[in-house]
C-alpha cells in the first residue's frame, strides 16, 4: 500500500497555526488548489470544489487536539482507499506540520499516485 508523508517547519507556534490549519472546513481558506468549500453532508463531509476542476467530497474519522484524521469518499485522484492525517507539534520557535495518507493506487501506478498525492501536500504545506 502507498504511503506519502511529507513534514514542514513552520515559524509559527501551534496554537496559532492550529488555528489557521486545524479546522476540518478551513481547508480552503490555506491550500492554493481550493477553489471553495461547502459541506453539504454536515459537520463531518466537506467538498473540495478544486481550482483545476472537479470535486473531492472527504469524511471526518477522528479530530484530537491538533490532528485529524479523514478519507476520500470521492475524487479525480488516481488513489481508493484514502485516508490521511493532518497534525502538528511544537518545533523550537515554531511548529512542524506532518501530512500522511495511505491509499491503493487507482487509474496509475504507485509511483504516479504518490508523485500527485506529494505534490498536494508540498503545495499546501508550502502556502502556510
Amino acid at each position: 500500500m502507498p504511503h506519502v508523508e511529507v513534514l514542514k517547519s513552520v515559524p509559527a507556534a501551534p496554537d496559532e497555526l492550529w488555528t489557521r490549519i486545524g479546522g476540518f472546513h478551513t481547508f480552503s481558506e490555506w491550500h492554493p488548489a481550493i477553489e471553495r468549500q461547502t459541506a453539504d453532508g454536515g459537520r463531518e463531509v466537506r467538498e473540495l470544489h478544486l481550482v483545476a476542476g472537479g470535486t473531492v467530497v472527504e469524511t471526518l474519522l477522528d479530530e484530537r487536539p491538533q490532528s485529524y484524521t479523514y478519507r476520500i469518499d470521492e475524487s479525480p485522484l488516481p488513489v481508493a482507499d484514502y485516508t490521511a492525517t493532518i497534525s502538528l507539534e511544537g518545533s523550537g520557535d515554531g511548529s512542524t506540520v506532518t501530512w500522511i495518507a495511505d491509499f491503493v493506487s487507482d487509474g496509475a501506478t504507485d509511483e504516479e499516485a504518490c508523485a500527485v498525492i506529494e505534490g498536494i501536500f508540498r503545495s499546501g504545506l508550502d502556502a502556510l
